[in-house]
């Protein structure tokens, strides 16, 4: 009831240390004395019958390291805001270039008015530039004094993180910035850099000098004899995609192994691309897209990337910024945020993934009885049969090795009996993308004898067991299980 609420300021006064004492669940009475507050003895009593401790912090100093802070601009500061417009003015306060930046929407709006800005000046009066976090220059209008100017109007994408440097010959008069949100105006001089904050704007000494691994479009390219292009390779991150093209001829007839290589893996391992390119063995031409994102892998390997004068044959160019380098016999990126980062290593493969394989079957008492070989890059199949009784205890098929195409024709079909006697044999079968590779063993599952069917990959010299039946396909990037 109303009768019972204080009549008088000083019962107000006391009845409000009592509440929020209650509140804070703690004797607030040093703090309201601190304050000029002067608690009558009733209500020190009534506080101290609370039963709650006695503030000891020194709160009225104002000691917090973590003091709150409004989350609106400072009026008093220029940089700090969401929109701010520059003018620059030539002879007569004629102005000639209005930009007016608005952080909200991420644009800003450059205006450039018919004219000449000012003809005592045979040289650049003035300047506009905008550089994005890798370097790029996304926006960039150099205005001569004495040059006739046309009317121009441009939108340009400027987010948290990008760059703008404004220069003008007389900036200390002619030459402003505006804060549209508090009308806090300057001068900005003859050159002012601002970097774009979540804040605002801040001042800073320099554009900040990129390097050829930030960005997001990356171009590689590969060359052969005579400095002839036979690969080239384009990575946009923005879309995720790596556009390989390979140059029909013959990369360079001087080397009969891997002259170069593109391979990528994903974080996990698994090859999404891999291609061996053989110095004197003829390219198709061939363009495929591979998806690419942040966190996987691109590894580039040339024969002559470290010869003193052909190591201009493999390099790496940064499209934003045109930074480019030498890329030596080996380079390996893991893609970043950023752009690229140089690694030592790509992350482990699987026994399927890579060029070089090798099964090996074997009979009575561990004895090899047969050893296959297959090098996809250079698309051939070794296989090579001792001579020999394999398994006297089997008298049917021991194991067999067929190899097909992808139409269904048989390019190599061979049946080993286990207790008939085999004689030595050496053969080379062509294996192709997309051929089909089967194995068969009758003891491929045995718990001791599993070990005489066995797949190896010569790359990572991972390995595993084929069992009584495996049927593999070629892959571009390795071998599939069917």
């Amino acid at each position: 009831p109303s009768s019972e609420l204080p009549q008088t300021d000083e019962n107000k006064k006391q009845l409000f240390m009592i509440s929020a004492s209650k509140v804070a669940k703690q004797n607030l009475i040093p703090f309201f004395e601190k304050w000029g507050l002067r608690p009558n003895n009733d209500t020190i009593q009534k506080v101290a019958a609370l039963g709650y401790p006695v503030l000891t912090a020194e709160i009225w100093k104002g000691t917090d390291s973590n003091p709150i802070k409004p989350d609106m601009p400072n009026v008093n500061n220029i940089l700090e805001g969401n929109q701010f417009a520059w003018s620059l003015k030539g002879i007569g306060d004629f102005e000639f270039a209005k930009v007016n930046l608005n952080k909200s929407t991420e644009e800003m709006q450059i205006d450039l008015k018919a004219g000449v800005p000012h003809n005592y000046f045979d040289s650049t009066y003035a300047s506009i530039k905008v550089q994005n976090t890798a370097g790029k220059v996304v926006y960039n209008k150099e205005i001569y004094g004495n040059k006739q100017q046309n009317a121009e109007s441009q939108k340009v994408s400027v987010k948290v993180g990008d760059y703008i440097e404004l220069t003008h010959l007389e900036g200390v008069h002619r030459a402003t910035l505006t804060n549209v949100d508090n009308s806090k105006q300057e001068s900005f001089g003859k050159k002012a850099i601002y970097e774009v904050t979540k804040e605002g704007l801040k001042k800073v000494e320099k554009m900040p000098e990129a390097t050829i691994l930030d960005g997001n479009q990356f171009a590689w390219s590969l060359k052969g004899y005579s400095d002839r292009e036979i690969a080239k390779v384009n990575y946009d991150k923005t879309v995720e995609e790596m556009k390989v093209k390979l140059e029909a001829g013959v990369p360079h007839s001087y080397f009969t192994s891997t002259y170069a290589s593109i391979k990528v893996q994903n974080a996990s391992g698994n090859v999404l691309y891999n291609k061996e390119i053989v110095g004197n063995k003829q390219q198709n031409a061939e363009s495929q897209t591979v998806p690419v994102k942040i966190g996987d892998y691109i590894e580039l390997t040339h024969i002559e990337g470290e010869a003193t004068k052909e190591k201009t044959r493999a390099t790496l160019i940064n499209l934003e910024n045109n930074k480019n380098e030498t890329i030596g016999k080996t380079a390996r990126y893991q893609v970043t945020k950023e752009g690229l980062k140089k690694v030592e290593k790509m992350p482990e493969t699987t026994v399927l993934d890579g060029n070089q394989f090798n099964w090996s079957l074997k009979g009575y008492n561990d004895r090899e009885i047969a050893k296959v070989e297959y090098n996809k890059a250079t698309e051939k199949m070794q296989i090579k049969l001792e001579a020999g009784i394999p398994h006297s205890y089997f008298t049917s098929t021991y194991a067999s090795i067929k190899v097909q195409n992808s139409s269904g024709n048989i390019l190599y079909n061979k049946e080993i009996v286990g207790n008939r006697q085999q004689n030595a044999e050496s053969q080379t079968v062509p294996v192709k993308v997309g051929d089909y590779i089967e194995f068969t063993h009758i003891e491929g599952e045995a718990q001791k004898e599993k070990t005489r069917a066995t797949l190896t990959n010569l790359e990572n010299s991972k390995q595993e067991f084929v069992g009584k039946k495996k049927t593999y396909q070629v892959t571009p990037t390795g071998l599939l299980i069917k």
